[in-house]
């Protein structure tokens, strides 16, 4: 479903470097009432010259989802145009545009990220607590880390392969216990809040300090759970408490499940309640990617905190976490696993969100019921060996050269022929919902083909929706292996209610940046105006590397 602007609770924040703090010590940012929603930030990463946050809003943002084109952006308190930091919005226009929003240039795998979370003003069936001026409320933000990569190396690693710089070998891609691949990008450490310890082996570590979270004994606390990584899904778990209580997923009231453990995917949020109500001391919060390998390799990938009561002393250095107990009388559920089993000797019980029940009060599935118009989204590297390029229904997603909403007739898509194995590179878009604006949509999204088995997280901008069914490959339940005949997907709902041009694409900043995306055009005879000296991107010609040496050895070419 698409909620309106005072519905919406939680939202992900992104960061850009160009965007100047109007004080980089403050805080909190300025509680932002707009149509009784208040707005709070907590933990922005700044420096001293830079405020690296901005706010995006989807719903009202139809000109300003432009991919890797920054067009507008808070500074001093007011909103103003990349392009012209000497011009204020008038009021009328920042109703109009109340941020921008970007992908690209693996930004936030680069640690260009923050929470900003939205409390909502009505407690009405919505589960507590939410407001943490009491300290009763947590956010965690988990990123996998690697200390070598940088945004101009990643893709090159990828495609070519990531090596170890002390034994001098390649490093091999990793799996999940389904076997679905993750693509090369090598995990050195989890951070929590920018906080971590690598390890070295399976049990020493470099002792670096660790995110804390205080608590006080018997005492109920939320903890808002944000997945900001570049590539690995996570396994969190708090060391010592066999019960955590699920109550909302990425804003949303959800029935509340009691899990042990819970995974978070990049791009996801989940809040759940924990109780304190074990010995006092203390305790690790643990977020284990969900990579399986050789104990040969003698390495440990995980994120950590320290959670300590208030009546005992904190240890600042302790040591690593042992997982909950898990046995064949009292298995241990994961929610939100990404397949089906576990192998048996674990002990351990899926959930997906099969299982989860929406009771959000904003929620309403009868807007999605019945007649539906289906369309089919295939995420995949199809393709021949050695030319497998990201994609989604075999369209490699090229970025338009001009700002696609505001210049829709100079969009040129060329998609060419394209098959179910075959690539083709071009500006893909789907129109949707062109004669009214409430049509209702389903999407299937599948990872089949012969590019099908790597872990695509998909995201559509513009809109929440509603999960109809989650389907699974063909399991052996035994061992908790995938046979070979992948062919996972996931069957969504929602209204067209929300005119613009959105972005569809793969939430892997690897991924989505070379070519696994798209845009959905939706309801084009509705789209708002383009205001009156609106910025426009113009068309240039991309130079290619070859192509700048050649310029640089035979002209006076000078970079500022």
């Amino acid at each position: 479903m698409q909620r309106l602007l005072h519905m919406i609770f939680v939202l992900t924040m992104i960061g850009t470097i160009d965007v100047k703090c109007q004080n980089p010590d403050d805080t909190w940012w300025d509680i932002l009432k707009t149509q009784g929603v208040a707005f709070k930030n907590d933990t922005c990463r700044r420096n001293d010259k830079t405020c690296e946050c901005y706010l995006t809003i989807e719903h009202r943002l139809t000109m300003m989802d432009e991919k890797e084109m920054i067009l507008l952006v808070p500074s001093g308190g007011r909103f103003r145009p990349f392009n012209d930091l000497n011009r204020e919005y008038s009021q009328e226009e920042e109703e109009e545009f109340i941020a921008a929003d970007g992908y690209g240039s693996h930004q936030r795998s680069a640690g260009l990220y923050g929470p900003l979370v939205i409390i909502p003003l009505s407690t009405l069936n919505i589960s507590t607590p939410q407001d943490d001026n009491n300290g009763k409320v947590h956010t965690v933000t988990i990123q996998d880390w690697n200390h070598f990569d940088d945004p101009e190396t990643l893709y090159q690693r990828m495609m070519f392969g990531t090596f170890d710089l002390q034994e001098n070998k390649q490093i091999d891609t990793t799996s999940d216990i389904s076997s679905a691949y993750f693509t090369r990008f090598h995990c050195h450490s989890g951070i929590i809040n920018g906080k971590g310890r690598f390890y070295n082996s399976l049990t020493a570590h470099n002792q670096a300090p660790l995110t804390t979270y205080d608590v006080e004994p018997n005492t109920y606390y939320r903890f808002r759970v944000i997945g900001a990584a570049t590539l690995y899904p996570f396994r969190v778990y708090i060391q010592g408490h066999e019960s955590i209580r699920i109550v909302a997923s990425d804003g949303f009231e959800i029935e509340p499940i009691e899990v042990d453990s819970l995974i978070i995917h990049l791009g996801e949020r989940i809040d759940f309640i924990l109780k304190t109500d074990q010995v006092s001391g203390n305790n690790l919060l643990v977020a284990e990617t969900l990579e399986v390998e050789p104990a040969s390799l003698n390495q440990y990938h995980a994120a950590e905190a320290i959670i300590y009561y208030t009546d005992t002393t904190v240890n600042l250095n302790p040591p690593k976490g042992s997982p909950n107990s898990c046995s064949q009388g009292k298995q241990c559920k994961i929610f939100n696993c990404p397949y089906l089993y576990y192998p048996p000797d674990q002990n351990r019980t899926c959930l997906t969100w099969n299982d989860a029940k929406t009771i959000d009060p904003n929620s309403n599935i009868e807007e999605v019921k019945g007649v539906a118009i289906e369309r089919f989204y295939n995420f995949a590297f199809l393709g021949e060996n050695g030319n497998t390029p990201w994609s989604v229904n075999g369209h490699h997603f090229l970025p338009p050269t001009v700002a696609a909403y505001a210049e829709w007739d100079k969009v040129e898509q060329n998609c060419g022929e394209c098959s179910e194995s075959s690539i083709c590179e071009c500006t893909y878009y789907d129109t949707i919902d062109t004669d009214n604006t409430d049509q209702v949509y389903q999407f299937v999204l599948t990872n089949i083909g012969n590019g099908a088995g790597w872990s695509h997280p998909i995201h559509l901008h513009g809109h929440s929706f509603y999960v109809m069914k989650m389907g699974f490959a063909s399991y052996n339940s035994s061992t908790g292996k995938l046979i070979p005949d992948r062919g996972a997907y996931v069957v969504i709902r929602f209204k067209a209610d929300n005119p613009g041009l959105w972005f569809f694409h793969c939430h892997i900043d690897l991924h989505n940046t070379n070519g696994m995306g798209m845009m959905i055009n939706e309801s084009p005879k509705y789209h708002k105006k383009v205001p009156k000296d609106f910025p426009r991107c113009k068309n240039i010609s991309l130079l290619t590397v070859m192509d700048l040496i050649l310029l640089h050895q035979h002209s006076s070419l000078a970079c500022p």
